[in-house]
C-alpha cells in the first residue's frame, strides 16, 4: 500500500514514519479525496491509536505522516516468538479493542486490522493506518471497487467483507481483532490456505478451531469471547469493541481487568478535566479508586461494564455452541456433629453435577474430580484456576431442629464474594420433595447469572417416593467406596465387591418401593458390571465366569431404557457392555456385531448429553481399536478430556492421543502432547517412552542422541514389574531411530539385545515388525507382523492402514496376511 520512511520533523526535533502511497493506489483514490478522508480521521485522539503528525500531495504522490515508534510491530513479534503469554496476548487485544470501540464511536471503521497494523511500544499497543482504512472505505464506493482494489487482509478480513459487502460497520474490527487474538494465542491465524481465495471461502463457510484444542491453558471465557466475536454472522457477534474488550478483561483474571479499568479511568479523567490539572490529580485519584471498585463489581455480577453493554453477555455462548460455561460443584459438606449426613452431602453434591452437565451450554468437572478437593483448605480462586471454572458452588447439609438445612452458595472465585445463595430446610422423611424444592429455588438464582441464553434445568428426585431416593443415595456411597478400594495400591477387591453387593441389596429395595423409576434399574446395571470388572481373572475384562453378570447389567440397562429411552446415561452403560463383550475373544461376526451396536449406543448417549467423558473415552477406544478410524478416536479422547481433564485415565487419554496424531502422521502435534503430558505428569513413564515412538516414525538429524536420552529416562522410571516387558518395545523403537538415520549395523544390534531379553514374543512384536521394516527386511516384517495379529486379533483392519506399514501397501504377502487375519477395509 506504502513506501515507508524513516524521518524527521525538523520543526518539532523528533523522528516521525512517513508513509508515501504507491502511485497506483493515490491515483485510484485522487488526491482531495484522500486529503479529506484522512483529515476526519487525524482528530482521533486515543492512547492505542497512532497519531497521524500531517498529510498532503508532493509530486503527485499522497503521504501521511505519524510518530516514529521505537521497538516493533505485533507482526515482527509473532515471527519471532510464534505464541504469545496468554495474559500479554490479552492485554494486547483489550488495548487495542478499546482503541476501536474510541473509533468506533467516531464513525471511524478500520477495515484493515492485522498484526503488522499493531505497533508495541513501552508495553503497549497502538494502531497505525487509520487514515487510510477511512479513505479506502470512502473510495471503495466508487472506482477503487472498479479496478479491483481490495480492501483488508484475507487472513484477518470478516466474512463481510469477503463477500464484497459496502455497508461494512465496526463488527468486522472486531472479527479482524478476534483473528489477531486467535493467532497470539495459537501462533496461527483461525483460517489458512494456499491461496488468498481458499482462505476467504474457509472464513465464509467454516468454523475455526476452539483455541483450547490447541492451547489448553486458555481461559474458557476466552474461548467463549472468540467464538462470540469470530461468528460468521455479523449479528452474532459483539456489538461493540468495547463489549469484547470487557468480556476478554473480566475472563482474563484480576491483574489484567484492574490494569485496564484504571487505564480508561486516567483516559476518561484525562480527556474529561483537559485544561483543569489542578483539579485532575484530585479528583482523577478519588475517581479511579471509587470507579475500579464500581467496574469490578458491575462486571463480575452481570451490571453494566464500562466502555459496551451488559457485562452477562459473555458468561454465555450461542445455542449450539461448543462452548460451555464451567461451574466447579466443590463437594457439599456434612456439618453434622457426628458426620451421619455424608450420604446426603454425596447425593446432593452428585446430583447437581449431573443436573448442571445435562444442560447445554454448561459444564460441572464430575464427581471424581471436585473429590480431590475434599477436606482440603484450597481457596474457591485456587479451586477454579486449577478446574478452569469460571464459578464454585459452595454447599453444606447441617442438622436443625426439625431435620436437616441445605445451603449452597455461587461464589465468584476472583473475590470470594456469595453471588447467590439456596437456604432451603426440610427433612430425611421428606428427601424427594426437599431436592425437588432446591432445585426449584437454584434454578431461579442461577439464570440471572451464568445468563439468560442458559435454559438451567431444575434439579429433581426422579421419584416421589423419600425412602427410594434415600435408599439409592446410600448405595450411590457404596459405589463410591468400591471405587476407593479398587484404586488403593494394594486393591481391596473382595472389599469392593462386598460394597457393591450391598450397594445391590440396596437398589432392589429401591426398585420395590418405585419401579417406574429408572435410576434404581440403571445403578443395578453399573453395580453388576462393576463386579463383573472387579472378580475377573483380568480386571477391567469380562471373563468366562462374568456374563452372567455382564448380562444381568444388558438386563438393567434395558429397563432403564424402557423407562426413559434417551436417557443418556443408560445408553452408555449399554454401549459399555456391549463394547467389553466385543473385546472377548469370539468369532469375528459376533465381534462386529457388537461393536456396531456398542458404538450406536454411545453415539446416541452423547447426542443426548455432550459433556459424558467416559461415553467419549470408551468410544475413542473402539474407534481406535476396531474401526482404525484415528482421526474419529483423535477427537473423541480430545472431547473426553475438554469434558473433564481430571479423569482418573486422563494420562493413558493423552497417551492415545500421541500415539494416534502419530498414526495421523501429524507428528508436532504429538510432540506437544507429549510434552504436555511430561509437564502434568513428570512421573509417568509413558510420556518419555512416547517420545522415542513419535522420533520412530519420523527421523530428523540429532534425533539419535535425544532418543537414548528418552531411553535412559524410560528405564529409570519404568515399575520394575513391567520393565522386563516394555523394555524389548523401546528397543525394537530405538532401532527404528537408527534405522532411519542410516546407522543399519547398530539398529541390528539393538533390536537383538531387545528380542534376547523379551520374556513374550508377542509382546514387542508390534514395534519390532516396524523396526524390520525400517532396516529393508519385508520378511522378518511379515513375520513378526503375524505373531502380532495372532496375540491381537481384530486389530488387522488397524494394521491395514497404519502410516507405520504404508511402504508395504500394495506388497501382495501383505495383503494376504491381512486377509488371513480378517477383511482388509476397503478405501
Amino acid at each position: 500500500m506504502a513506501t515507508v520512511y524513516q524521518a524527521e520533523d525538523l520543526k518539532h526535533h523528533r523522528q516521525v514514519a512517513i508513509k508515501v502511497l504507491h502511485p497506483e493506489l493515490a491515483a485510484t483514490l485522487g488526491s482531495d479525496r484522500f486529503l479529506r478522508e484522512i483529515e476526519i480521521a487525524a482528530k482521533l485522539d486515543h492512547p492505542h491509536i497512532l497519531a497521524l503528525y500531517d498529510s498532503g500531495e508532493a509530486d503527485g504522490l499522497l503521504f501521511y505522516v505519524m510518530p516514529y515508534v521505537e521497538r516493533e510491530s505485533l507482526r515482527e513479534r509473532l515471527e519471532r516468538e510464534g505464541q504469545l503469554p496468554i495474559e500479554e496476548a490479552l492485554s494486547i487485544a483489550a488495548e487495542v479493542a478499546d482503541g476501536l470501540a474510541y473509533a468506533h464511536e467516531h464513525s471511524v471503521v478500520h477495515r484493515d486490522i492485522k498484526p503488522g497494523n499493531i505497533l508495541l511500544s513501552a508495553g503497549h499497543a497502538r494502531i497505525a493506518d487509520f487514515g487510510v482504512a477511512r479513505a479506502l472505505g470512502v473510495a471503495s464506493e466508487g472506482e477503487a471497487t472498479a479496478t479491483g482494489l481490495v480492501l483488508g487482509t484475507p487472513v484477518y478480513m470478516s466474512p463481510e467483507q469477503a463477500s464484497g459487502e459496502r455497508d461494512i460497520d465496526g463488527r468486522s474490527d472486531i472479527y479482524a481483532l478476534a483473528c489477531v487474538l486467535y493467532e497470539m494465542l495459537s501462533g496461527l491465524p483461525p483460517f489458512t490456505g494456499s491461496t488468498p481465495l481458499a482462505v476467504l471461502a474457509k472464513r465464509i463457510t467454516d468454523t475455526p478451531r476452539p483455541i483450547r484444542q490447541i492451547r489448553q491453558d486458555v481461559p474458557p471465557g476466552v474461548e467463549r469471547a472468540l467464538h462470540k466475536a469470530l461468528a460468521t454472522r455479523r449479528e452474532d457477534r459483539y456489538e461493540t469493541a468495547g463489549a469484547f474488550a470487557d468480556s476478554l478483561i473480566t475472563a482474563a483474571g484480576v491483574a489484567l481487568r484492574a490494569a485496564s479499568v484504571a487505564r480508561r479511568i486516567r483516559y476518561r479523567v484525562r480527556t474529561r478535566l483537559a485544561g483543569r490539572p489542578a483539579l485532575a490529580s484530585t479528583v482523577g485519584a478519588a475517581a479511579l479508586v471509587t470507579a475500579v471498585a464500581i467496574v469490578w463489581a458491575a462486571v463480575r455480577l452481570g451490571g453494566l461494564a464500562p466502555g459496551g453493554s451488559g457485562g452477562g453477555d459473555a458468561g454465555t455462548a450461542p445455542s449450539g455452541s461448543a462452548v460451555e460455561t464451567s461451574v466447579a460443584v466443590l463437594y457439599f459438606d456434612d456439618l453434622s456433629p457426628d458426620s451421619s449426613f455424608g450420604v446426603y452431602a454425596a447425593g446432593f453434591t452428585r446430583s447437581l453435577i449431573r443436573t448442571l452437565n445435562s444442560v447445554e451450554g454448561l459444564s460441572a468437572p464430575s464427581l471424581q474430580t471436585v473429590r480431590r478437593f475434599r477436606n482440603t483448605d484450597a481457596s474457591p480462586d485456587s479451586i477454579a484456576r486449577e478446574l478452569e471454572a469460571e464459578f464454585v458452588v459452595e454447599g453444606a447439609v447441617l442438622p436443625t431442629a426439625g431435620g436437616m438445612r441445605v445451603e449452597i452458595d455461587l461464589v465468584d472465585p476472583q473475590t470470594g464474594i456469595s453471588m447467590a445463595n439456596v437456604r432451603q430446610e426440610g427433612t430425611p422423611a421428606d428427601l424427594a420433595s426437599l431436592v425437588d424444592a432446591v432445585g426449584d429455588t437454584l434454578s431461579l438464582v442461577l439464570r440471572p447469572q451464568l445468563g439468560e441464553q442458559v435454559r438451567l434445568q431444575q434439579l429433581r428426585a426422579g421419584t416421589a417416593s423419600d425412602q427410594a431416593l434415600n435408599l439409592v443415595w446410600q448405595a450411590e456411597a457404596l459405589r463410591d467406596d468400591a471405587e476407593r478400594l479398587i484404586r488403593l495400591d494394594d486393591p481391596d477387591r473382595e472389599g469392593a465387591n462386598a460394597a457393591l453387593v450391598t450397594a445391590d441389596s440396596l437398589l432392589s429395595a429401591a426398585e420395590s418401593l418405585d419401579s417406574d423409576w429408572a435410576e434404581p434399574h440403571l445403578l443395578r446395571g453399573w453395580v453388576a458390571s462393576e463386579r463383573a470388572l472387579v472378580s475377573g481373572e483380568k480386571p477391567g475384562e469380562y471373563g468366562q465366569e462374568d456374563l452372567e453378570l455382564a448380562a444381568a447389567a444388558l438386563d438393567f440397562a434395558d429397563r432403564a431404557l424402557g423407562i426413559d429411552p434417551d436417557n443418556p446415561e443408560a445408553l452408555e452403560l449399554r454401549g459399555t457392555i456391549r463394547y467389553g463383550l466385543a473385546k472377548r475373544e469370539q468369532p469375528e461376526a459376533a465381534r462386529r456385531s457388537l461393536l456396531v451396536a456398542a458404538e450406536a449406543d454411545l453415539r446416541a448417549s452423547l447426542a443426548a448429553e455432550g459433556q459424558r467423558a467416559t461415553a467419549w473415552r470408551i468410544l475413542g477406544d473402539l474407534l481406535k481399536t476396531y474401526n482404525a478410524d484415528f482421526e474419529g478416536a483423535k477427537q473423541a479422547f480430545s472431547r473426553a478430556l475438554m469434558a473433564d481433564r481430571f479423569l482418573i485415565d486422563a494420562q493413558e487419554l493423552t497417551v492415545n492421543l500421541i500415539e494416534l496424531s502419530t498414526d495421523l502422521e501429524q507428528y508436532e502435534e504429538a510432540w506437544r502432547w507429549m510434552l504436555e503430558g511430561r509437564r502434568q505428569w513428570p512421573d509417568d513413564v509413558g510420556f518419555p517412552y512416547t517420545a522415542v515412538l513419535i522420533m520412530s516414525s519420523r527421523y530428523a538429524p540429532g534425533d539419535v542422541d535425544r532418543a537414548w536420552a528418552y531411553w535412559d529416562t524410560v528405564q529409570q522410571t519404568w515399575p520394575g514389574d513391567r520393565k522386563d516387558q516394555y523394555l524389548p518395545v523401546v528397543y525394537a523403537d530405538i532401532a527404528a531411530v537408527l534405522g532411519l538415520a542410516g546407522l543399519k549395523d547398530s539398529a541390528r544390534a539393538v533390536l537383538e539385545r531387545g528380542l534376547t531379553a523379551s520374556p513374550d514374543s508377542a509382546f514387542p512384536a508390534y514395534s519390532v515388525a516396524h523396526a524390520y521394516l525400517v532396516l529393508g527386511d519385508t520378511a522378518a516384517c511379515l513375520q513378526w507382523l503375524d505373531v502380532d495379529l495372532e496375540a491381537n486379533p481384530g486389530k488387522q483392519a488397524r494394521r491395514a492402514i497404519e502410516p507405520w506399514f504404508s511402504p508395504l501397501h500394495g506388497n501382495p504377502e501383505f495383503a494376504a496376511l491381512m486377509a488371513a487375519r480378517g477383511e482388509v477395509p476397503e478405501d
